[in-house]
């Protein structure tokens, strides 16, 4: 009678099968964890644009709650059966594996539909999308400002939502324009980025260095995603610069009464005001896209103008059109000889630096 002296896994390797099999069943509920939990904050609403995962093509509000419900289900028996695996082996009672083993079939199946389906879906007809657009309903709503018409508009004989604000490729994008609602979003998600590290700003075994590091890298830069097209004003600016504040203070565990000017708070955690920041990357995109040549969509919109366009009455409204021609015009330059210089990387360099040395004006 032939006997197994050897377990292999993808991930785990064991010359003993009880040991081996047993690695197994730790590995996956593991990861059943990790899933459970990154699924239950997609269904919370969460972000999740930067990580693949089966649900991607789920609407938040509708069937994402539904399909996440059974994924979850279905990880959890899969970690159940795991530890009845491990019971098993304990006992020496091959029986209790074969739960754990329908299971993980049951998943193997979905992941083969799955990938069929990313097949039919995408490459069978990718020669459709190459001919015209394919407007997902689901994903499209109607928001309108200034318009002329209140007519409804429908897509596959079904009426479009109307919505005050959206976020697009995430970014706020309101009806009344501007970056308010957007910097209060990002405040919010950068606070629970903020939140979520809390063991690590109370480490006593991480330096000062790494853990600034880490705030620079992934809570600084959730807060200041998109801030290169912000209409910044100084009302805006406060507000995200008490947040940076705040947070270093907490990571320097600075609390009252204890004090520090803001100064030497920036000196010690090596900061800069976070509106010369915000200035610094928008002037290194405004001359990258500039590089990018004069048929490119964003070049082209730097230059638009509405044909026939009337302004009203009154005083203008600071656009970031006109926050960034204040700017060269403090500096004594105009839009086209900033275009020039900015094909010059190092004098673009230069001279994003003197326009950023007092910040956003």
């Amino acid at each position: 009678m032939p006997v197994l002296e050897s377990c292999w896994s993808p991930c785990i390797w064991s010359s003993d099968v009880k040991s081996g099999s047993k690695a197994v069943a730790m590995y996956t509920i593991a990861l059943s964890v990790v899933l459970i939990t990154f699924i239950s904050y997609q269904m919370a609403g969460g972000d999740s644009t930067q990580i693949w995962n089966p649900l991607f093509e789920a609407d938040v509000r509708v069937s994402l709650q539904v399909f996440g419900s059974i994924f979850i289900i279905i990880l959890l028996l899969l970690a159940i059966f795991s530890v009845l695996m491990v019971i098993g082996l304990n006992i020496w009672m091959r029986g209790f594996i074969l739960p754990w083993l329908m299971t993980f079939g049951l998943i193997i199946v979905f992941q083969l539909i799955f990938g069929l389906w990313l097949i039919g879906g995408y490459y069978i007809y990718e020669e459709a999308r190459v001919m015209g657009l394919r407007i997902n309903r689901r994903k499209t709503v109607d928001m309108r400002i200034k318009a002329k018409t209140s007519d409804a508009l429908t897509l596959d004989d079904q009426r479009l939502d109307s919505v005050d604000a959206f976020t697009y490729l995430g970014s706020t994008v309101t009806r009344q324009g501007g970056a308010d609602e957007d910097i209060e979003s990002r405040i919010k998600k950068a606070k629970a980025a903020f939140a979520q590290l809390k063991p690590v700003w109370d480490s006593n075994v991480l330096t000062r260095r790494i853990k600034i590091s880490l705030f620079d890298s992934i809570v600084k830069s959730v807060l200041l995603f998109g801030c290169e097209t912000w209409r910044v004003t100084k009302g805006l600016t406060n507000k995200l610069q008490v947040f940076v504040n705040k947070s270093l203070r907490s990571i320097l565990r600075v609390f009252w009464p204890k004090t520090i000017r803001n100064e030497d708070l920036w000196k010690l955690c090596r900061q800069s005001p976070i509106g010369k920041e915000i200035a610094k990357r928008k002037w290194r995109w405004i001359g990258h896209t500039v590089r990018r040549g004069a048929t490119n969509a964003a070049t082209i919109a730097f230059d638009w103008r509405p044909p026939n366009g009337k302004r009203s009455r009154g005083r203008p409204v600071q656009t970031w059109r006109r926050s960034v021609e204040n700017e060269l015009r403090a500096a004594g330059l105009s839009w086209s000889e900033a275009k020039s210089t900015a094909e010059d990387r190092r004098k673009w360099r230069t001279l994003v630096e003197t326009l950023c040395t007092s910040g956003v004006p």
